[in-house]
């Protein structure tokens, strides 16, 4: 398991994500999830408040995963769900209270005409050099590891 930084609480402490290539990972344990979402081959970024980041976002009450994630990508980049698969899980200790899980999906999308909605201003397809040179949603380093995941192919199985 790989640990990356994640920032500053309010209270000055820090906190941080680790990168799990887990093979299996239970339902209830899944606060949000995230998406390297292709189209075209190419990866799709949306600017929000951190910088160019991947599309994503917290479950809402009785929302399935994929549901979930065909949601953020719909309010996020303005795309359409077309195959998504999970891959890796991030773990946070970013609420001091309690750790919280990210699953991370690799998508295929089509895109829609942009319209600036929700908390995103902006959509870009890049390549993937480009991704890992313009990513500011967070850690840059573990968004690369993220990266070389997500090409290896592996998937991930949700149990209930």
């Amino acid at each position: 398991m790989d640990r990356f930084a994640g920032g500053t609480r309010l209270d000055g402490t820090l906190w941080t994500f680790a990168v799990q290539p887990v093979r299996e990972v239970s339902r209830e344990l899944v606060t949000a999830v995230t998406a390297y979402a292709r189209s075209g081959g190419h990866l799709v970024l949306v600017r929000n408040p951190r910088g160019w980041d991947v599309p994503g976002g917290r479950l809402e009450p009785g929302e399935g995963l994929r549901e979930a994630l065909a949601r953020e990508l719909r309010e996020e980049a303005c795309a359409r769900l077309v195959n998504a698969e999970p891959f890796a899980l991030l773990e946070s200790d970013r609420d001091a209270a309690r750790i919280t899980y990210i699953l991370v999906f690799r998508a295929e999308v089509e895109l829609d005409n942009f319209d600036p909605c929700h908390e995103t201003t902006a959509r870009r397809v890049v390549d993937d050099r480009t991704f890992v040179e313009i990513f500011s949603g967070g850690n840059v380093e573990m968004a690369a590891k993220l990266l070389e995941m997500e090409k290896e192919r592996s998937v991930l199985r949700v149990s209930r």
